[in-house]
C-alpha cells in the first residue's frame, strides 16, 4: 500500500501558500462591468457618453468605464448623473422614463468601484448604446433651421450660446402636437432645446424683426422665445430624444403661424457648424385638448449675496368651475435656482395634514430641463390650492435680483400639462 508522509509543517506550508493565492488574486466577488454595471450604463449614460454625444468622454466600453470608476461612483452617489432633476424616489410621485437610479443601482456602481471595477466574463456580444426610439405615427412633419449656425461664446456666457430660430411648419389647418423628436446637427453641442408656437401676427412679425436685425441666422434669447404672446409646446435634453404626449392628448397649434425653436448650444466639446432638426407629429383633432399652464409669481425678489434665498407662492383655484386632469409637470428656474418643491393641499385644510406633493427638485440644473408625466393624472379643482417654493444661492451677486427673462435675472414657476375631463379647450376655461 503507498503512503504519502505530510509533516505537520508541510501542511502547514501548503496553506499558506493558498492563502498567498487568494491574496494575489482580486475578488469578483459582486458586481461586474459586463454582468451587471454595462447594462445599466446602457440604459442611463451611454445616449449621451459615447462618440459624438453630448457627454465630454464615452462609456461604451469596458477601459473607458473603468478608466471613470471613481468619478461614476461620485457622480451617481451625489445624484449629479444621470441628469433627472425631478425626484423619482416615488417621495414626490414617480415619473415614467425619468432619469432616475434606484439606491440599488447606485450601491451596485459604488460596489464596483470600490472592488477596483472588475471586468468579469466577457460576453460573445458586447453591449452597445440601445437605439433611441424614433416618433412614430401619421402626421409627421418635418422642419429644420434654414441655415448652418455656428455657435459662438460671449463676455457674459463663456461656454454656451442660447439663440432662437424660426421655423414653419406650413400647417394650413389648426391642429395639435402629439409628439415631437429632435434631430440635432451636432449632438456635442446641443445641450437642450424649447419649442415655443406663436399664436399670433404680431408675434409672427416681432420674431422676424428680430431675426432681421440680428446679421447671424436665428436671433439671440434666453429662457424663452424673446417676444411676447407664445405658447409652450416642447422641451427636451439629451438622452430623451423623442416625446410623445399621454394618448389622446396634444397641444393646440394654430394654422398659418410660426414656430420658434431656442436652442441652448454648450461649447466646452468645441464648435460646428449646426443644423438641427424637428420631427412633429400633428394630428387634425385629439380627445382632449391640452396645455401647458405656467403657475408663476412674476413679483419674484431676491436679496443678492445669500447662499440660500428663499421665495414661495400659492396658487388659488377658487375661481376654477371644474377640475382639471394634471398629467405632468414642467419646472424652469434659472441659473442661480438650486431646489423646487410644489405641492396641492385642500384649501379647507389649515394643518397641511392633506398636502401632497406633485414634483420635487432636490438639485437644479438648468441645462437638463424636461417635461415628466405622471403614472395617471391627478384632479385638481376650486377646492384645492397649489405652492412652489423655491431656493437660490445668490452669493455671486452683489445686487438684488428679479423677474425677467434675461441670464442675470431669474424665476420661480412651474409648467402644468393640463386636459379637461370633458376633451373641450382648456384655454377656454381659464382665460
Amino acid at each position: 500500500m503507498l503512503t504519502r508522509n505530510c509533516s505537520t509543517g508541510a501542511v502547514l506550508a501548503f496553506f499558506a501558500a493558498f492563502a498567498l493565492s487568494l491574496m494575489a488574486c482580486p475578488s469578483t466577488t459582486g458586481p461586474t462591468y459586463h454582468t451587471d454595471v454595462a447594462p445599466l450604463l446602457q440604459r442611463e449614460c451611454m445616449s449621451c457618453h459615447q462618440a459624438g454625444g453630448i457627454g465630454t468622454f464615452p462609456l461604451t466600453t469596458y477601459a473607458e468605464a473603468k478608466a471613470r470608476k471613481d468619478l461614476i461612483s461620485f457622480s451617481v452617489s451625489s445624484r449629479r448623473m444621470p441628469p433627472g432633476i425631478l425626484d423619482n424616489s416615488g417621495d414626490c410621485q414617480t415619473f415614467p422614463g425619468a432619469r432616475w437610479l434606484d439606491d440599488s443601482e447606485i450601491a451596485l456602481l459604488t460596489a464596483w468601484a470600490d472592488n477596483d471595477a472588475p471586468e468579469g466574463p466577457v460576453p460573445t456580444d458586447i453591449i452597445k448604446p440601445l437605439p433611441l426610439l424614433g416618433l412614430q405615427g401619421d402626421g409627421i412633419v418635418d422642419v429644420a433651421m434654414a441655415e448652418p449656425y455656428t455657435p459662438e461664446s460671449t463676455e457674459q456666457e463663456a461656454n454656451d450660446d442660447y439663440r432662437c430660430f424660426i421655423l414653419d411648419p406650413e400647417r394650413l389647418t389648426d391642429s395639435w402636437l402629439t409628439g415631437y423628436e429632435i434631430l440635432p446637427g451636432v449632438p456635442s453641442e446641443v445641450h437642450h432645446m424649447l419649442l415655443f408656437s406663436l399664436l399670433d401676427t404680431d408675434a409672427d412679425n416681432e420674431a422676424q424683426a428680430k431675426d432681421d436685425a440680428d446679421p447671424r441666422p436665428g436671433y439671440g434669447c434666453f429662457g424663452d422665445a424673446g417676444v411676447d404672446n407664445t405658447n409652450l409646446l416642447a422641451v427636451w435634453a439629451p438622452g430623451r430624444d423623442a416625446v410623445t404626449y399621454p394618448e389622446g392628448t396634444g397641444l393646440f397649434v394654430p394654422a398659418g403661424h410660426k414656430l420658434v425653436m431656442q436652442l441652448h448650444y454648450n461649447l466646452l466639446s468645441g464648435v460646428a457648424p449646426d443644423l438641427t432638426a424637428l420631427r412633429l407629429r400633428f394630428a387634425d383633432r385629439v380627445q382632449k385638448d391640452a396645455l401647458l399652464v405656467s403657475l408663476a409669481d412674476e413679483n419674484l425678489a431676491l436679496e443678492g449675496g445669500l447662499p440660500e434665498a428663499n421665495y414661495s407662492f400659492t396658487v388659488p383655484l377658487l375661481g376654477l368651475p371644474e377640475p382639471l386632469e394634471m398629467h405632468g409637470a414642467f419646472p424652469h428656474m434659472h441659473t442661480l435656482g438650486r431646489t423646487l418643491t410644489f405641492t396641492r393641499q385642500p384649501i379647507a385644510d389649515q394643518t397641511g395634514e392633506q398636502q401632497e406633493c406633485l414634483a420635487h427638485v432636490p438639485n437644479w440644473d438648468f441645462n437638463w430641463q424636461e417635461v415628466a408625466f405622471y403614472d395617471a393624472p391627478i384632479l385638481v379643482d376650486g377646492g384645492d390650492r397649489l405652492d412652489v417654493s423655491c431656493t437660490f444661492d445668490t452669493s455671486s451677486r452683489s445686487e438684488d435680483v428679479s423677474w425677467g427673462e434675461g441670464t442675470q435675472d431669474e424665476m420661480c414657476l412651474v409648467f402644468v400639462y393640463v386636459t379637461r375631463e370633458n376633451g373641450q379647450r382648456v384655454v377656454e376655461l381659464i382665460d
